[in-house]
């Protein structure tokens, strides 16, 4: 048997064979979005068609496989099978990469904060995606959330990714006979500590924010899992992104792509990197009916001298399936009415 080699990166070890990640880019242009790539299919051509778009970083906002496990060794193996995927190892080679978990890689479907072994599970993605050892998301309290800010002075991006599971409070069940498992209720999307956090990220200075959530955000409720399951903290998320200037949350999880606003924040999904597509869920926050229900990644392109970003799906092909264009000024939230300002007049009686 050939020896196993080890490689010293940080202060992490990793088996040789493990994919070759790239640090992160000190200037940035072109972020990709994906999510939802099913470890069973054969082949995944979609990575290529990353590549090829030679984006400067690539956000992948969970269910990056589907092990639908408690264990960590069984989702260790699925990870591994994920890095041994020649497509997948090319593209680790030229692209630096960023990564949270949905359910079907931080334990079994729909998954929820009760999970016994979810900072094991935590160590093993870690481990699998490069993290150093001193990295502050193997040692934070719940979860594995974090935040960087790239790109110089005026040209500054900062990219959130959120943990929506390891605190998630278990869902109220839909007891009405519509679409769906669940029903609005009471509850938790992030625990206490990832929101102070969160609220003290969101003060640095950026120029644009991208925030990624592994469910969709601006959708409207649905009966499956979305944002709106849990109302209080969908509105303690719109109030929190008001005065950061412009912003553009990215999510997955549904199978299919759109582009979403609510409150004036807007919600790209990205979701079908190696999936069946699902049947689309209804959802009046659409912008001008952008969707698209096959496979895909999507890419969000700056244009820092307009000042604006174009938006758009593209096929495992490389193809552009949809796309539109946002000014910055288009992703900033109105600001928040401080308590000192009057409220607004009321309408004229008639």
């Amino acid at each position: 048997m050939a020896p196993i080699a080890l490689v010293l990166s940080g202060a992490s070890l990793a088996l040789a064979g493990s994919p070759s990640w790239q640090p992160l880019p000190t200037d940035i242009d072109t972020v990709a979005v994906g999510s939802c790539a099913h470890s069973a299919a054969p082949t995944q051509p979609v990575w290529a068609a990353v590549r090829e778009a030679e984006p400067d970083v690539l956000l992948l906002l969970g269910d990056n496989v589907y092990a639908d496990t408690e264990d960590p060794e069984r989702l260790a193996k699925a990870l591994r099978r994920l890095g041994r995927r020649p497509r997948f190892r090319r593209l680790t080679r030229e692209v630096p990469v960023l990564a949270t978990w949905d359910d079907h890689d931080f334990g079994p479907n729909d998954s929820d904060g009760r999970h016994a072994r979810k900072d094991e599970v935590r160590q093993v993605t870690l481990d699998f995606f490069g993290a150093a050892a001193d990295d502050p998301r193997r040692t934070r309290p719940d979860g594995l959330y974090g935040a960087w800010t790239l790109g110089s002075k005026g040209r500054r991006v900062q990219v959130v990714l959120l943990d929506t599971r390891y605190d998630l409070s278990p869902r109220a069940p839909r007891t009405d006979g519509g679409v769906g498992r669940y029903a609005p209720g009471p509850g938790q999307v992030l625990g206490d500590a990832q929101w102070a956090w969160l609220e003290e990220v969101l003060e640095e200075p950026a120029e644009l924010r991208i925030i990624g959530s592994s469910i969709p955000f601006a959708t409207e409720y649905t009966g499956w899992e979305t944002w709106s399951n849990f109302p209080d903290e969908q509105l303690r998320m719109l109030e929190m992104l008001r005065d950061v200037g412009p912003v553009l949350v990215v999510s997955g999880d549904v199978h299919y792509g759109e582009l979403s606003a609510l409150a004036g924040v807007t919600d790209l999904t990205s979701s079908g990197l190696r999936t069946r597509p699902y049947p689309r869920l209804p959802n009046r926050h659409r912008i001008d009916d952008l969707v698209y229900d096959d496979e895909h990644f999507a890419l969000v392109s700056i244009d820092w001298g307009a000042s604006e970003v174009q938006l758009s799906w593209h096929t495992p092909r490389g193809e552009v399936a949809m796309t539109t264009t946002m000014r910055f000024t288009d992703l900033t939230p109105p600001v928040a009415r401080t308590e000192t300002e009057p409220p607004p007049a009321p309408p004229p009686a008639d």
